[in-house]
């Protein structure tokens, strides 16, 4: 093998795994999928802002969050359409559930029994929202900021008396290094993070076994819980290091971001491991990303990229990139853990007016056709092209 490439070694290693595990009659990673059906189309140009964040609940359902981003609210009077909006994904179809003042930035929900489920969501001005048994509730956060209202880009539901959510503000002189936890009955502040982070945008909460990962802007990595949060060394050497959105699966954590050049961090060992992958060819900034297991991690990010990555034990990440669908920007990606389907979410983010819409992406989903609202949507012309991460 000396006179091998590096393609080639890796291609020759990938082989003879894929021999290995046949002759063992053993699962093993597959190369990534090749295509150009990574993701279709499902809703193109839909009206009422964009859609931001995505979460699948143990069955076959999920909820989007979203809404005008940038947009003041006093702009929709009499057009009849909200500022925020949490909507419930069923197979072929999307059916909006609750509308709020506020833009949704993102969603996470646990299920409480075989009967109950809550769908929290969280947003501009501080807005909390919780969805329980088809009644829609805003929740007061009872937090004064000094510098202006914070915006919780970010949220973690792990119990209805256990919910982290975390943000700041766009404003220079808004709040910053925002992590707050509701314990069943009331919101708190937590203060307990190193003071550097307290001057940084947090953007997004995740879980790893018994401990949460947080991510900001300035390469910020936070790991802990209740007891408090310490940072983790980051590896990002390049100025353009915020990382929007943070995934995990077990103890396999990658974490995206990066504005003008796309950044992918990897750690096989939980949320302190995390590492810079290279060699994916990245082009602009990545903001979403689900780790639904080590074969399958789906990452979206501006200008309509798209990614599927596996893991191998021996030759580290595959990335597939598919064809470019949409310019439009998109935001988050997310899906069933025990199945198949997978969406992603975005839409015409600098588009800063009532004229702002949004789209969903699906994988999984068989429909010859998918409705919004009952209704069917493909825009006449292609999506306003947006930055990634815009409004953050």
């Amino acid at each position: 093998m000396s006179d091998m490439t590096p393609t080639m070694l890796r291609w020759a290693l990938r082989a003879a795994l894929t021999a290995t595990c046949a002759a063992a009659l053993t699962a093993c990673p597959s190369p990534a999928p090749e295509g150009d059906d990574l993701f279709r189309i499902a809703v193109n140009g839909v009206p009422g802002g964009a859609l931001l964040s995505v979460w699948g609940d143990p069955t076959n359902k999920a909820f989007l969050a979203g809404g005008f981003v940038g947009l003041d609210p006093a702009r929709l009077a009499g057009t009849g359409m909200s500022a925020g909006r949490l909507v419930e994904y069923g197979p072929g179809r999307f059916t909006t559930r609750c509308r709020t003042d506020a833009a949704l930035w993102w969603v996470h929900g646990v299920t409480v029994d075989s009967t109950t489920r809550e769908v929290w969501a969280a947003g501009d001005n501080g807005t909390v929202l919780r969805y329980r048994n088809g009644s829609c509730e805003v929740l007061p956060l009872g937090i004064t900021f000094p510098e202006g209202p914070a915006t919780l880009w970010g949220l973690w539901a792990q119990a209805p008396d256990d919910v982290w959510l975390v943000g700041g503000s766009a404003a220079p002189t808004g709040p910053k290094g925002v992590l707050v936890h509701y314990n069943g009955t009331a919101f708190e502040r937590v203060t307990s993070i190193p003071e550097f982070a307290r001057g940084e945008n947090l953007y997004k909460i995740t879980r790893s076994g018994d401990r949460y990962l947080v991510v900001g802007s300035g390469g910020v990595m936070l790991v802990g819980g209740a007891q408090g949060f310490s940072s983790v060394e980051s590896p990002i050497a390049t100025s353009d290091n915020r990382l929007f959105t943070a995934s995990c699966a077990g103890a396999l954590c990658v974490a995206v971001g990066g504005v003008a050049t796309g950044l992918v961090l990897t750690g096989s060992r939980g949320p302190t491991s995390l590492r810079v992958e290279s060699g994916l060819g990245l082009g602009g900034g990545l903001n979403g990303v689900w780790v639904r297991d080590p074969l399958n991690v789906f990452v979206v990010g501006a200008a309509g990229f798209t990614m599927h990555m596996r893991q191998s034990s021996f030759v580290g990440f595959s990335a597939y990139q598919a064809p470019i669908r949409t310019q439009a920007t998109l935001h988050g990606v997310g899906g069933n853990p025990n199945g198949n389907v997978v969406l992603a979410v975005g839409g015409e983010l600098d588009e800063r007016t009532t004229a702002q819409r949004g789209l969903v992406m699906v994988r999984g989903d068989d429909a010859e056709a998918f409705t919004f609202d009952g209704r069917s949507y493909n825009a006449a012309g292609a999506l306003r092209r947006s930055l990634g991460g815009s409004g953050q």
